[in-house]
């Protein structure tokens, strides 16, 4: 959080943003350790309070969106705005983190990311059967070897590939509708790639960085005129010819990378980038933690771990994320405190 503070602070200086644009960009990362710095106090008085604190946020999320006009939404999918996360929050701090039982609460988080698919949010989808695995395999209370944890996260990924081999099959069978068939099939079909034809923003971004990669070009700003038409001749290129309206999105207000890690890049450079990185890779942590020695969230943390590594990737910056950001710090937090305990408990056992 440091390094994305300095990298904010040093593009300012570099491209001499005004006193107004810095105060607001660094809301972002100071808005976010603060947020994680009270609900990490919260906890540490009682770690049976995480599950609480995880589904109050859940709650925010679902009523900041509501109140916030996701439902009225036209173009946007309200799921795609706060709602989404919210409920799948809610789900995995409730049902996926019970302590009765393996596969009841898998089965709910199933059906969950079934849900999702078939409301075309694919990616929150994957990720909630990512959980769902976790909640089978994972055995709260117990600490793994380094072997079974390799044997479990490699279940995890086979599984995953099938469950989202099997949501392909769906999407291009017509399952879930004529129109998410058909924009699978446009995304299938360009010679970019499924990811890149769902993302191509990352195109764009590449551009920006290419001769700016270490300072950044500062908040706000947009391609040149060559860069822009070049940008236009690699979508044609690559299959994916852009309509006004997704020219007008991606090139013609800014730079629009979404990608909360490509953003802040563009925006920094090099040093703000390298905060987010490390901010992603933090959380991650969690999720090597819970393999290590599962708690009754080891699903949530899992997912978030999951979900914060996507949403740096090829995720802008949404309203009320600084509130999942510091939540998922505190998971972290809980996640490697509990792993360290669990350990000294056995170590201590074992010297009995």
């Amino acid at each position: 959080m440091i390094l994305w503070i300095l990298g904010v602070n040093l593009s300012s200086l570099i491209h001499s943003t005004s006193i107004l644009s810095l105060a607001a960009n660094l809301y972002y990362p100071v808005s976010t350790i603060a947020i994680a710095a009270l609900f990490i106090y919260i906890v540490r008085e009682n770690w049976m309070s995480i599950r609480d604190v995880a589904i109050f946020v859940a709650i925010g999320l679902i009523g900041g969106s509501v109140f916030g006009g996701a439902l009225s939404q036209s173009t946007i999918s309200p799921l795609k705005l706060g709602l989404g996360l919210g409920l799948a929050v809610l789900v995995l701090s409730t049902i996926g983190g019970s302590r009765r039982g393996r596969f009841w609460p898998a089965l709910v988080l199933i059906a969950a990311a079934t849900f999702f698919v078939i409301f075309d949010f694919r990616s929150m989808g994957a990720m909630l059967f990512v959980a769902a695995i976790a909640r089978v395999v994972l055995s709260p209370g117990t600490a793994k070897s380094r072997s079974s944890i390799f044997v479990q996260a490699g279940v995890v990924c086979i599984v995953s590939v099938l469950a989202v081999g099997g949501v392909s099959l769906a999407l291009s069978s017509g399952l879930f509708g004529q129109e998410a068939q058909m924009r699978f099939e446009s995304q299938s079909d360009s010679q970019a790639g499924l990811l890149q034809a769902a993302r191509p923003e990352t195109i764009v971004s590449t551009i920006a960085l290419r001769n700016s990669w270490l300072v950044g070009r500062g908040y706000g700003q947009s391609l040149t005129g060559t860069e822009a038409s070049e940008a236009v001749g690699m979508y044609a290129s690559l299959g994916m010819p852009l309509n006004q309206v997704q020219e007008d999105r991606i090139i013609g207000a800014g730079i629009n990378s979404h990608s909360l890690l490509l953003t802040t890049w563009i925006a920094t450079g090099a040093l703000g980038a390298i905060g987010v990185a490390l901010l992603a890779a933090h959380v991650v942590r969690g999720a090597v933690a819970e393999l290590r020695a599962p708690s009754n969230l080891a699903p949530l943390i899992l997912f978030t771990a999951v979900l914060v590594v996507w949403d740096s990737l090829f995720s802008p910056w949404n309203p009320r994320n600084e509130v999942w950001l510091g939540l998922a710090v505190t998971l972290t937090y809980f996640s490697v405190e509990g792993a360290t305990r669990v350990r000294r408990s056995l170590d201590r056992e074992s010297r009995r």
